[in-house]
């Protein structure tokens, strides 16, 4: 987390050998876009215009004052690894697993490394900046993810900082002007997004778009922290179903997945509450919503291993509350909550429905098929079918398709270039084969962004297939009596 102390600064650059008499127009291109709060180390990145940038020197680096540059003209060890000498202090760098030989990380836990991208597609590079505060020019704004809230900072030239929008909230959008004024949009659990005017430390409402949700009846979810693997703290959400009544059981929905759940408004977990169902949804680890970036890439060629097992724990604590009905339990997820969906039913018979959307089925076959490129893939997984089919094969939830017993729905998009329609098909044509309870749903016309951005009416139709599969298989109506397990 931020601490009181004014933040370290660091110079973000990028250099080529065979640029030192002058910047290509990517390099260039990359330096307008590449300011921001690194969300890791909470250090700001400031502006260093390429064609500054002395040329390197016999020892491969370009120093700035006391800042060193890490160029990709470094020869890494048989490992892959680079060991630097920094004003008389080694640093280590090794690879990150799935990446580029460029894309190195420290070993050490030292807080004035960042990462950023260059547009000459040569992968990611680490900078390394002496602890010696630098001045901005002027004040700045950025937003900051923690703990499953996006706030938003104001931050002076002298580093002195101040949260001017958060808490229990998503922070999605702002806009400065001068004279320190600033307007954002803001979401949260009971409101999809009004517009916001923060002036002088004052804050004012500028919109009331969602006027029709206070004649509506919505859950507020419950924030929660429950024992995760090695002793961490997992963050949880859990929603009650709407007019809950003591003394009964109710059927509950397990929401998964492998990005981040956040304090944002959620319209279907909304949806369930009102038809009956009780909803938990958890942050474990390998997601990315403000917990430190070892909880982040906690999962990377560990595909469904420590993160499944962590979900496996939320569910344990789940089921030990006298309303969730142990023998009801659904299990969904989009994306690679897809992809977690299909895994889970295919490691345990807990669940007795299940639906899976727009999701990963097959690691081996979405290699080179999605739009975030092969390196999505080998970035997750840490290896690719070339390198080791074994490991492929083994993160890949069809390998487990012979162990699915639980009825599960399909729902995919025909323009889905994410996650491609034949990763839907070929789970549906085993389990089919096999004779196996699953229904697929495909629809026209509509990409990986269905249930944010596709048709209304489709996104109705998408809505209404979950809320009637989870009908169907578990009901909708309390039982009486506490749950028993």
């Amino acid at each position: 987390e931020l601490t009181g102390r004014a933040p370290d600064y660091v110079v973000l650059t990028h250099h080529h050998p065979d640029h030192s008499s002058g910047a290509c127009a990517a390099c260039a291109a990359a330096q307008t876009k590449l300011v921001s709060l690194a969300a890791s180390r909470k250090l700001l990145l400031e502006r260093q215009p390429v064609a500054e940038l002395p040329a390197a020197g016999a020892d491969g680096f370009a120093s700035i004052g006391t800042k060193v540059l890490v160029p990709d003209t470094v020869i890494p060890d048989g490992s892959g690894a680079v060991s630097l000498d920094l004003g008389g202090r080694t640093v280590r760098l090794v690879p990150r697993i799935g990446h580029t030989p460029g894309d190195l990380t420290v070993e050490i836990d030292d807080p004035r490394v960042v990462w950023t991208g260059d547009l000459c597609f040569n992968g990611l590079f680490p900078f390394y900046g002496d602890a010696i505060p630098s001045k901005l020019a002027e004040t700045t704004n950025k937003l900051l993810t923690e703990k499953g809230a996006t706030n938003l900072y104001r931050i002076q030239p002298d580093g002195q900082y101040e949260r001017i929008a958060g808490g229990n909230s998503v922070t999605f959008e702002y806009s400065p002007a001068a004279g320190g004024t600033v307007a954002y949009g803001q979401a949260n659990p009971s409101n999809p997004g009004e517009l916001f005017l923060w002036r002088s430390g004052k804050t004012q409402q500028l919109s009331d778009f969602n006027p029709w949700l206070r004649d509506h009846r919505l859950s507020p979810p419950e924030e929660y922290w429950y024992d995760g693997l090695d002793g961490a703290k997992v963050h949880a959400w859990l929603v009650r179903p709407v007019n809950m009544v003591d003394g009964c059981r109710y059927p509950t929905i397990v929401y998964v997945h492998c990005s981040m759940f956040s304090w944002d408004f959620n319209h279907e977990v909304q949806v369930y509450a009102n038809a009956g169902f009780a909803v938990a949804y958890f942050n474990q680890r390998g997601t990315t919503a403000g917990y430190g970036q070892a909880w982040t890439h906690a999962s990377e060629g560990d595909q469904g291993g420590a993160d499944y097992a962590e979900i496996m724990l939320g569910v344990d604590e789940l089921v030990s509350r006298p309303f969730v009905d142990a023998k009801r339990l659904g299990v969904t997820g989009g994306s690679c909550g897809g992809f977690m969906t299909n895994w889970i039913i295919g490691h345990t018979n807990r669940f007795a429905a299940a639906v899976t959307q727009r999701s990963i089925t097959n690691q081996i076959s979405f290699f080179g098929t999605s739009d975030i490129g092969p390196e999505g893939t080998e970035g997750e997984t840490g290896t690719n079918a070339w390198k080791n089919l074994e490991a492929s094969w083994r993160q890949s939830p069809i390998a487990y398709a012979a162990n699915i017993n639980t009825p599960l729905l399909i729902l995919h998009a025909d323009e889905d270039y994410r996650c491609a329609l034949d990763q839907a098909e070929q789970l549906f044509a085993v389990l089919r084969w096999m004779g196996k309870a699953v229904e697929m749903v495909v629809f026209e016309g509509e990409n990986h962004g269905l249930t944010r951005g596709g048709r209304p009416g489709n996104r109705i139709e998408h809505q209404r297939r979950i809320l009637g599969w989870f009908q169907k298989h578990l009901g909708a109506h309390p039982i009486s009596g506490e749950n028993t397990r």
